[in-house]
């Protein structure tokens, strides 16, 4: 529910004022939101990918060709706190580019959700455990600590770093 202007990509931009960090709204339907997440890098080719939260998710789902730094992953989305398994109207928490709002989390999406979460890992090759790597924080209010350990056992364990901190890096 963030966008390009969200707390954590202005964090970001803080902290890495040596790089060019640049930062999207993303579309709210999944499939059309790992579509232009992958557009998006065939366009820029990154140094590295950058995803937070569900944007972690699909960031993860990115081809090895990527490096890629998941921050706080939603590695199952419909389990954690993102309220994202009900059908409803929801608020961006910052403002996008386009203006919107609101928007509503349709029960389509929430299918779609699905069918990416069961194949996470299925796309993961020896490289990704080369090329991806998470943090998760010891106190984060949205990720369950069964996707901290559904990572920890998939064939990323080495690419996994626990920091003191909360959900939202920018705090």
């Amino acid at each position: 529910r963030s966008s390009g202007e969200s707390s954590t990509s202005k964090y970001l931009e803080s902290v890495l004022k040596d790089f060019i960090v640049l930062s999207f709204d993303i579309p709210v339907e999944p499939n059309k939101a790992l579509t232009y997440i992958k557009d998006l890098c065939n366009i820029y080719n990154p140094d590295i990918v950058v995803g937070n939260s569900l944007g972690g998710f699909y960031t993860s789902q990115l081809s090895s060709k990527y490096n890629k730094l998941l921050i706080n992953p939603a590695i199952r989305p419909l389990e954690a706190n993102l309220d994202l398994s009900t059908p409803r109207d929801y608020s961006f928490f910052s403002n996008r580019e386009d203006g919107i709002q609101n928007f509503e989390f349709k029960s389509e999406y929430v299918e779609q959700l699905k069918i990416m979460q069961t194949l996470i890992f299925s796309n993961s090759d020896f490289e990704d455990n080369v090329t991806t790597h998470a943090f998760f924080a010891t106190n984060d209010e949205v990720i369950s600590k069964n996707d901290v350990n559904i990572f920890r056992n998939s064939h990323y364990s080495k690419s996994l770093t626990i920091y003191d901190g909360t959900h939202q890096i920018s705090k």
